[in-house]
């Protein structure tokens, strides 16, 4: 995309907020500060990175950030599972998991994610990480 393409009148309106570094196995490839870079140079006003079931961009994001003057917006694309997370049988009429976006408000939220993600791989983790989705 060009900065052309972009109207001078759009710039800080638009935040992406479905991003993947490449923590993402298989779904991303970008380099954390050359993404934040990016999401600078086309006006966003922050940068999200939303990788697959882990928070091992987080550290990088905020330094990014700082660095290039732009919010660190914190999120996970979290696996789930519809019923119990420990279940491994398949459900008929259910996918063995879902994806649900999941965007920190504050550091709380934050937080959450840290305990939501680490609970994937350590307490659920079945071919993915998956967090219960019927809490």
């Amino acid at each position: 995309m060009k900065n052309e393409d972009i109207l001078e009148s759009d710039y800080g309106m638009y935040t992406n907020l479905h991003g993947h570094s490449r923590f993402s196995a298989l779904d991303g490839f970008s380099d954390v500060d050359e993404y934040v870079a990016r999401c600078k140079k086309l006006g966003m006003r922050g940068a999200c990175l939303s990788d697959h079931g882990v928070m091992s961009s987080a550290y990088e994001l905020k330094k990014s950030c700082d660095k290039h003057g732009m919010k660190p917006i914190f999120a996970n694309e979290l696996y789930f599972t519809p019923n119990d997370p420990l279940r491994k049988e398949k459900i008929d009429g259910f996918k063995h998991s879902y994806h649900i976006l999941l965007i920190a408000y504050n550091n709380v939220g934050y937080q959450n994610l840290l305990k939501l993600s680490s609970d994937a791989w350590t307490k659920y983790r079945y071919y993915k990480p998956r967090v219960n989705g019927s809490r």
